[in-house]
């Protein structure tokens, strides 16, 4: 799971993250107070909902669709230290489920 990917990365993305999200507020507050004062309210409604229209599309496409088989699989690869597979495992799409793996767990009493 979260183990996939290398703290570098991890790193890395939160940090894109946090620098997007620092680059939009800088600008949403310069634009949306050059609007305001223009009285174009309805251009802000419109901005914010493309843009969080486009966000919600690039989630989608952006990230993988797997399964409980799939990060099960993608955990082994990575504990065995192949996390170029692992991550190829969770953007391969979700997995079929082993039957071994539908059996109950003696130790929680649920299944694994």
């Amino acid at each position: 799971s979260a183990e996939i990917f290398p703290s570098a990365v991890k790193g890395t993305g939160a940090a894109i993250s946090a620098a997007s999200g620092k680059i939009g507020a800088t600008f949403g507050s310069y634009y949306f107070t050059h609007l305001k004062n223009e009285g174009r309210i309805s251009q802000i409604f419109w901005t914010v909902t493309f843009t969080s229209t486009l966000a919600l599309l690039l989630t989608f496409v952006l990230i993988p669709n797997y399964n409980g088989a799939t990060l099960s699989k993608a955990e082994e690869l990575a504990d065995a230290g192949k996390t170029a597979e692992a991550r190829r495992m969770l953007f391969s799409g979700p997995q079929d489920c082993d039957p071994e793996d539908e059996k109950p767990s003696k130790e929680a009493g649920v299944a694994v």
